[in-house]
C-alpha cells in the first residue's frame, strides 16, 4: 500500500513539497504523506503525468479507437487536487472537470498560483468544471 499511495501522491500533486503543516488541515494531510515519505519531496510529479496522458495515451488510444474531441477528467480527493492542476496547467485539454472532494486545503497553494496566474492574463476559462465535497468533510 505505501508504494501505490507514495506513487499516486506523486503523479497528483504539482509541487514536490505538498503541504503546509500548519492549521488542522495541513497537519492531517502531513500525518498522511510523512508515512509515505519526507512530505518536502513526495509530490510533483502532476505535470509529467498530464504530458503523458495528453500526448502519449490520448494520441495512443485515439489511433486505435474512434475519438471525439470531447473529453472529460474526473478525480477524487488526491485525484481531485490533479484534475484542478490540469484545469490551470493544460487549459482547454478537456471539455468539462470533474473534481471530488478534492484535497486543496493544506497544500503548498500551487494550484491557486496557476488560477492566478491564468486569471492575470485571460478574461474566461472554457471549461465545464464541477467541484463537490459532502458537508461533513470539513468541520467548520
Amino acid at each position: 500500500m505505501a508504494v501505490l499511495g507514495t506513487q499516486r501522491t506523486y503523479d497528483f500533486f504539482p509541487d514536490a513539497a505538498i503541504c503546509e503543516p500548519e492549521g488542522w488541515e495541513g497537519r492531517l494531510i502531513h500525518r498522511h504523506v510523512s508515512r509515505l515519505g519526507d512530505p518536502a519531496t513526495v509530490g510533483g510529479g502532476a505535470k509529467p503525468f498530464l504530458g503523458f496522458l495528453l500526448d502519449e495515451l490520448r494520441p495512443r488510444l485515439a489511433s486505435m479507437f474512434r475519438f471525439q474531441d470531447d473529453h472529460t477528467l474526473f478525480g477524487h480527493s488526491f485525484g481531485g487536487v490533479f484534475v484542478a492542476y490540469a484545469l490551470f496547467a493544460r487549459p482547454g485539454a478537456f471539455s468539462r472537470y470533474l473534481c471530488g472532494s478534492p484535497t486543496l486545503w493544506g497544500c503548498q497553494k500551487a494550484v491557486g498560483r496557476l488560477e492566478e496566474n491564468h486569471a492575470e492574463h485571460h478574461d474566461d476559462l472554457p471549461a465545464k468544471v464541477f467541484i463537490g465535497a459532502g458537508q461533513g468533510e470539513v468541520p467548520g
